[in-house]
């Protein structure tokens, strides 16, 4: 039988151990640990004749355009908005502000394709709906010749109007969902781009994105930001392979 002295070491030894476990606890609760708290996003796949296919992250903690066709990443994310432009594959990323982001896809549209989609004018919009999703559907507005019957093939190929549809974003500055259509090579309009339809003055159109899918996932602000392994460059140009485009550009005038 333990002595009175050693029960009431015993008893004092595991008070210590319980007041540490209720110290260590409470610290964690009231701000000693912080954790990223998890949310519903919202999760478009999409199909573009530009991008190939790709996945959209957005809700309020920012917005996630994985490229993954092309192993790069789209990166927007509140206060700022800044644009953080990532290579999957090399580990890299640039950031910049987004009234200043000019993206590669939509001046290799204008300069390989003679119909420009981007081109086009937003005008009237109305109510409209995508994969059960309630979006904006604007008319699209281009060059228009009177004389179809006499038109030129370059004349024919020219994109005339089309259809953009756009997911209402009001906390999203218009600089940032700028950047979205610019990467889609589509007529800035306000809103996310869903779905982009064209026509041409020859009749025939084009499904230039596709909204393949709407879907919600759980997600935190880790989501949205940068790897730490990645390293940050001081040029865009460092992440896209401009030496290619220009190799691919000489190819192509040969």
């Amino acid at each position: 039988m333990p002595s009175e002295f050693e029960l009431r070491k015993i008893q004092l030894t595991a008070f210590k151990k319980y007041s540490t476990s209720l110290l260590i606890l409470a610290i964690y609760i009231f701000g000693g640990a912080k954790t990223e708290a998890a949310e519903q996003a919202l999760f478009l796949k999409q199909k573009s004749l530009m991008l190939g296919r790709t996945e959209l992250l957005y809700c309020k903690e920012g917005i996630k355009l994985d490229l993954y066709e092309k192993s790069q990443l789209i990166l927007m994310r509140p206060p700022l908005w800044h644009v953080q432009l990532c290579h999957t594959g090399n580990k890299l990323y640039w950031e910049g502000d987004a009234k200043g982001f000019k993206s590669n896809f939509n001046s290799t549209c204008a300069m390989f394709r003679p119909g420009d989609p981007s081109a086009l004018k937003p005008g009237a919009s109305t109510k409209s709906e995508q994969k059960g999703l309630a979006c904006i559907k604007y008319n699209l507005t281009g060059q228009k010749f009177t004389n179809q019957a006499n038109l030129h093939t370059w004349q024919r190929l020219l994109v005339r109007d089309g259809f953009l549809w756009a997911l209402p974003a009001k906390e999203v500055p218009a600089a940032a969902t700028k950047v979205l259509n610019l990467c889609f090579a589509a007529p800035v309009a306000p809103g996310i781009p869903l779905a982009l339809t064209v026509f041409n003055n020859g009749g025939s159109h084009s499904e230039e994105v596709e909204l393949l899918g709407v879907q919600h996932k759980t997600v935190s602000a880790a989501d949205f930001k940068v790897p730490s392994s990645y390293k940050r460059v001081s040029k865009p140009e460092q992440i896209i392979n401009t030496k290619a485009l220009g190799e691919d550009f000489a190819e192509i005038l040969k």
